[in-house]
């Protein structure tokens, strides 16, 4: 058996998962308030446009669009798979289906974002339109996204699929040798 982690808790093997658990998923808090969005700072990973926000609740979500070819694609996906492997036993980000409306955003005046040639530089309106006109509009002007919530505590960085982390005195097996993650190769 796979010992219960930071990154796995043996949920199918324990148990039977009820349709109703299967649904909710992850999901144990309320969704995002999205009365209003206040922009702060640009995403920073994954391939789908997106930006980092705080909702009318003052809590932070990460937003992921749909690109403009593939309308509900991108957020479906992610609000499928992040149940599927919750199931599965993969600990996974609170994920819920939302809207994102322009009308009621604003960029927090100390947000910033990183240019291409590396230096921050202000958060502006104009760095917003230009991640929109990537993303699919529905009829009424809003935005689907998919809104994680940010997970409380430090962010240590990115996960890494071999090795273990040199600033992490706990991480002592080698990340390519734990049967969690040799499982996800299926």
């Amino acid at each position: 058996e796979v010992p219960d982690s930071s990154w796995f808790t043996d949920r199918i093997g324990a148990g039977t998962i009820s349709n109703e658990t299967l649904v909710r998923g992850p999901n144990v808090g309320a969704p995002p308030d999205p009365s209003k969005w206040v922009l702060i700072r640009e995403k920073t990973s994954g391939v789908h446009p997106g930006f980092t926000a705080i909702d009318a609740r003052g809590e932070t979500w990460f937003l992921q669009f749909d690109p403009v070819h593939s309308p509900e694609g991108a957020t479906a996906a992610v609000a499928i798979a992040s149940k599927i492997f919750w199931a599965l036993g993969y600990n996974q980000v609170e994920s819920f289906l939302t809207t994102f409306d322009p009308t009621k955003s604003s960029i927090d005046p100390k947000a910033t974002i990183r240019r291409p040639n590396g230096k921050r530089t202000p958060f502006t309106q104009d760095d917003v339109n230009a991640v929109l006109e990537n993303c699919a509009r529905n009829s009424d002007g809003t935005y689907r996204v998919i809104a994680g919530r940010l997970l409380p505590g430090k962010i240590l960085g990115p996960f890494v699929y071999a090795g273990t982390r040199p600033d992490d005195p706990n991480d002592i097996v080698p990340h390519e040798h734990r049967r969690e993650l040799r499982a996800l190769r299926v």
